[in-house]
């Protein structure tokens, strides 16, 4: 994005006392007050006056004029030209889309044609051009490289952002690009009234207006690098379009916890309307039509009843059940998975209190070989080396150690142990 718009800080404002006096109309306890999002976006807006058409168009001509400079500049280096080459290389291999480098409609496939074959002629003349421009030539063939390279960029309609990527060093281009920048911020700033008007027509009084007028600053931004004064027409009548379009992008995501792509948006209209509208009331017929679907559009029936599930929206897991259970929330219905049931619990004490006695029966150097080897005591297994060296013994010795330790448990009479232990409690007992 070429254009940064600031957001307004929401903290508490405090109204001046000459224009306070003038708006709470003899009330004397609203000097100060909280506002909400909407009041706050609004005194944002009115803190930049509107412009008239004579400086509309002034601004408008300084953009176009700084961007071209700053392109210009940028082109007479190497890199940079090199630089956009990879891009338009990416965009003839089809890595990139066209309409990605280059200010093209992603609908107009006539132009776009055009264009991309403009791109695979522009290539190599570019890439021999850059070539030139490296070697030692006089200042006259240097600019007559220059103006050819600058002519065939232009041609191709780059965009800005592919210039702002690109690796400049040129002091004088990064305070041509900070120039631009500065008067796009400024332009915008002056229109903000149009996005919260757009917004509160199409969402009226709702709780995402705020959500939208961002999204409608996004539409805003664009269309202050798209904008083209010499078309004689307005910058609101230009703009209008590329706010309602970044709205209307967004807004079927409203409320939704987790937003859907726009192209999902389109499936899930073709979705409802082919197996929602037609299902019964039970589950089956749902069941029945999602598979249709699956047939009809050529995907799975997990797919399609994956992207079933993706359409619900989320809830809270606090939310009080509305069912005649006892449990409250939702969050009390749902199963642990993590915990484990009583009998797997009374079975893993039972394995472990076994293992406590085998190594019992084991002699003190054994058993702490055993136990430090497979964290018996702390959990923590340990390699030959240190458990030799926490008992001041050679790898060989543990090894021989943990053998024989092990030849014992294998002959060791388990059930012996069982009768040992019944025969204690019930002594104790």
């Amino acid at each position: 994005m070429i254009v940064k718009l600031k957001t307004i800080d929401s903290s508490v404002v405090e109204f001046d006392s000459t224009k306070s006096q003038r708006l709470k109309k003899g009330s004397e306890t609203r000097s100060t007050r909280l506002l909400d999002d909407i009041d706050f976006v609004k005194r944002g807006a009115g803190a930049t006056p509107l412009l008239k058409r004579e400086e509309e168009r002034l601004l408008a001509r300084q953009i176009h004029c700084y961007r071209k400079a700053f392109q210009r500049l940028a082109l007479q280096e190497s890199d940079v030209v090199d630089f956009l080459v990879s891009l338009l290389k990416q965009c003839e291999n089809g890595s990139l889309r066209v309409d990605r480098i280059c200010e093209l409609s992603a609908n107009d496939k006539t132009v776009r044609k055009n264009l991309e074959a403009r791109i695979h002629a522009a290539i190599p003349t570019l890439t021999h051009l850059c070539e030139q421009s490296k070697k030692s030539l006089n200042k006259k063939q240097r600019r007559r490289v220059h103006h050819r390279i600058v002519r065939l960029v232009e041609e191709l309609r780059i965009r800005q952002r592919c210039f702002d990527r690109s690796p400049f060093v040129n002091p004088k281009a990064d305070q041509l690009l900070a120039q631009y920048n500065a008067h796009c911020r400024n332009m915008a700033r002056a229109n903000m009234r149009l996005v919260i008007s757009i917004a509160k027509k199409i969402c009226g009084n709702s709780m995402w207006v705020s959500d939208m007028i961002q999204e409608g600053n996004r539409g805003l931004m664009h269309a202050v690098a798209k904008f083209d004064y010499q078309r004689g027409i307005k910058f609101s009548t230009y703009a209008t379009p590329w706010i309602r379009k970044a709205i209307l992008e967004v807004l079927p995501n409203a409320g939704r916890n987790i937003r859907l792509p726009e192209n999902m948006q389109r499936v899930k209209k073709r979705f409802l309307r082919e197996v929602v509208s037609n299902r019964g009331m039970d589950n089956d017929g749902l069941t029945h039509e999602v598979d249709r679907f699956a047939k009809h559009r050529n995907v799975s029936v997990c797919d399609a009843m994956r992207l079933w599930a993706s359409f619900q929206d989320t809830a809270s897991l606090d939310v009080e059940s509305t069912g005649t259970s006892d449990y409250g929330s939702m969050a009390n219905q749902v199963a642990d998975d993590q915990r484990q049931e009583p009998v797997e619990l009374a079975e893993s004490i039972e394995r472990r209190h076994l293992i406590q006695k085998m190594l019992k029966s084991l002699e003190q150097t054994e058993e702490t070989v055993i136990s430090l080897r497979y964290g018996f005591r702390d959990g923590e297994g340990r390699s030959l080396a240190e458990v030799g060296r926490q008992m001041n013994m050679t790898r060989d010795r543990v090894r021989q150690i943990e053998k024989e330790a092990f030849d014992k448990l294998v002959g060791l009479n388990v059930s012996k142990l069982w009768k040992a232990e019944d025969h204690e409690q019930k002594r104790a007992s």
